[in-house]
């Protein structure tokens, strides 16, 4: 009979109904360390952030998740970006301890990061970065050598309600589209252009009138070059 629900949990509550002997049963724990290159750094183990390496002793064939802090800093102010794990796995990914005495080890490999600036001009106004263009900085800590894709769009809205047209970047690429690698120093701004503003109006209002070849019915605002 299993008095159990879990049998394999430490922890048990049970009614006595007879004489019986209760035995617990142990396996040798496997021995597993969590590393980072350089030593130092932070990795998630379990979701639980901690400073590498850390040994940790885990029962034999028990899957544990493993994920990488980044970026992040050290203790002496430089940054990091994570670049891989030593077994090839993705950024998050399962280990687990095997019954052996050998030292079982997984090492996460971080690459010094950098601090990179994308901004507009005027401020304010949104770029497409790695595929969005909702960040609350403009500011980014990218390791040094990593593409980023940037898109600015070729006409925008600003919070005004004015429009502005792309005009190219600061470092005199014209491509909206383009691929950056991240470098110490960098600093780029996509430089927009306010348009002109007209409006239409006519006593009554309601009419339609035709502007540039195109309908508007009063009034009507157009934002052009």
């Amino acid at each position: 009979e299993n008095y159990f629900a879990d049998p394999r949990s430490p922890q048990q509550v049970f009614t006595i109904r007879s004489a019986w002997v209760l035995q617990p049963r142990f396996v040798p724990a496997a021995s597993f360390t969590v590393a980072s290159s350089p030593p130092g750094l932070q990795v998630r183990v379990d979701g639980a952030p901690v400073r590498a390496p850390r040994t940790f002793q885990w029962e034999p064939g028990v899957e544990h998740a493993v994920a990488p802090v980044s970026p992040q800093q050290d203790e002496e102010g430089r940054y990091w970006w994570f670049d891989s794990w030593s077994d090839g796995g993705d950024a998050e990914h399962a280990v687990y301890g095997r019954p052996v005495q050998d030292a079982q080890t997984v090492t996460a490999l971080y690459v010094p990061a950098t601090v990179v600036t994308v901004l507009t001009e005027p401020f304010g106004l949104k770029v497409t970065i790695d595929g969005s263009d909702t960040w609350p900085s403009p500011n980014f800590i990218w390791g040094v050598g990593s593409t980023h894709q940037l898109t600015a769009p070729a006409e925008q809205t600003g919070k005004s309600g004015r429009r502005y047209a792309f005009r190219g970047w600061s470092d005199g690429v014209e491509s909206a589209s383009r691929e950056i690698a991240a470098a110490e120093g960098l600093r780029l701004a996509a430089r927009y252009e306010l348009l002109g503003r007209l409006t239409v109006d006519s006593t009554p209002a309601g009419q339609t009138i035709r502007v540039a070849g195109q309908p508007c019915v009063t009034p009507c605002t157009l934002d052009r070059a």
